[in-house]
């Protein structure tokens, strides 16, 4: 029976999350159609938008674990920034972009209840959340990596 390595399936994965994750950005922002009826509007980027908020840092944690299991057999870093790459573009296409483009469709159509919008600021929050948990987890497994190389 042949196996695959763990390199392949990384790129296989990464490929899939991100073809995966780039339609689903592509449908939510297709959501927002102008001509389509407000609270049709509304009901399809929430669900468009909660899948997509949900499968991002799935897709980030299956994403670690396999470039943790990369360095430790091959010693393959760069899947750890490619990684981070796949969370930190979505993410911040999501808060920054995706939720920019709602909040002012809201605004113009009047469904806008005067609140004011902090999704980008959470999307940047998530991103060094992202960022700090990828960097530890890197300079654990070399420090891990190391100690066991000198037993």
């Amino acid at each position: 029976m042949k196996t695959i390595s763990v390199k392949k399936t990384f790129w296989i994965l990464f490929i899939i999350f991100f073809i995966t994750l780039a339609v689903l950005s592509f449908l939510t922002f297709d959501a927002i159609d102008v001509s389509e009826d407000v609270t049709q509007v509304v009901v399809n980027y929430d669900f468009y938008d909660a899948i997509l908020t949900s499968l991002t840092p799935i897709f980030f944690l299956i994403l670690l674990v396999l470039s943790n299991i990369a360095f430790m057999k091959d010693d393959i870093s760069y899947f750890f920034w490619m990684t981070l790459f796949l969370y930190v573009v979505f993410t911040l296409v999501n808060y920054v972009y995706l939720s920019g483009v709602y909040f002012h469709y809201k605004k113009i159509c009047g469904v806008s209840t005067g609140e004011i919008s902090i999704a980008c600021v959470r999307g940047l929050i998530l991103c060094m959340i992202a960022i700090f948990i990828c960097v530890i987890n890197y300079f654990t497994l070399v420090i891990m990596k190391k100690k066991r190389s000198m037993k």
